[in-house]
């Protein structure tokens, strides 16, 4: 972890999990400085971030906008970038970042930094990225820290590129389901099937719309489904894409395999 010195600090909280930790504070300004991880990636696994409510609000209580999010490389190298124009509420911001550079390339195994800059401050993540096959083993990453009841999530995607896959989470790691869907037709995806003892839901925003070409109505989004691995054992996760007052099966569904270790 790094420790960043700080003049004016009004308050620290500092979390310990699994032997790693967060690292949240508030200066004098009343700007947020917020740092969490390690968490480990294999190449090919995409990884999302928020900036979340915890909660009532202690300070910082204005609306709180997104900039963007930027990934830099072990030596402070910008490597990837996913701007916010114009800035986006908290509550309407995901950041998803499938492990590749700004030119479309992947990247190679190494410690990167996520930075989420908003007007309330900077929020980041330290990711490892190791090659397939080279997942850390079990509690590696799970460190979780908050200032003024913000925090920074952190979430291993599944989309349907990988259905039918198997996925392996620790106890107490994020994971995001995002499925492609267009609401504006009547049709929405639905939980058929969860593993309710191993999986705990969060809440959150289930949809969020791409952005709008100017004069464009109805060009679709993602539905969101956010779970946190909270006991180990294994289950099924079942979706359903259909229009619910239609009787019948489904459109089409997608499924994934879920091992809690």
């Amino acid at each position: 972890m790094v420790v960043r010195k700080q003049a004016g600090v009004l308050g620290v909280l500092l979390l310990v999990l699994s032997g790693l930790q967060g690292l949240g504070a508030v200066g004098s300004g009343g700007t947020v400085d917020l740092e969490v991880g390690v968490f480990v990636f294999e190449q090919g696994e995409s990884v999302a971030v928020e900036v979340r409510r915890d909660g009532d609000c202690t300070c910082l209580c204005d609306p709180i906008t997104v900039g963007g999010l930027s990934v830099l490389d072990g030596a402070g190298v910008k490597v990837f970038s996913l701007p916010c124009d114009p800035p986006a509420s908290i509550d309407s911001w995901i950041g998803r970042w499938s492990l590749i550079d700004d030119e479309g390339k992947e990247i190679p195994a190494g410690i990167y930094r996520l930075a989420v800059t908003t007007s309330a401050g900077e929020f980041r993540a330290v990711v490892e990225v190791v090659l397939p096959g080279e997942k850390a083993p079990a509690g590696h990453g799970l460190a979780r820290a908050s200032a003024c009841g913000l925090s920074l999530s952190v979430y291993r995607v599944l989309d349907e590129a990988r259905a039918g896959t198997k996925v392996v989470l620790d106890v107490r790691e994020g994971l995001l389901i995002a499925l492609r869907g267009n609401p504006t037709t009547g049709y929405e995806w639905e939980i058929e099937d969860e593993p309710g003892a191993v999986l705990e839901r969060i809440e959150g925003a289930s949809y969020l719309p791409d952005p709008a070409l100017a004069g464009l109505v109805g060009s679709g989004g993602t539905f969101y489904f956010r779970y946190r691995a909270t006991t180990v054992g294994e289950g099924t996760l079942l979706f359903a894409y259909r229009r619910p007052w239609v009787a019948g099966p489904p459109d089409r569904t997608v499924s994934f395999s879920i091992v809690v270790r």
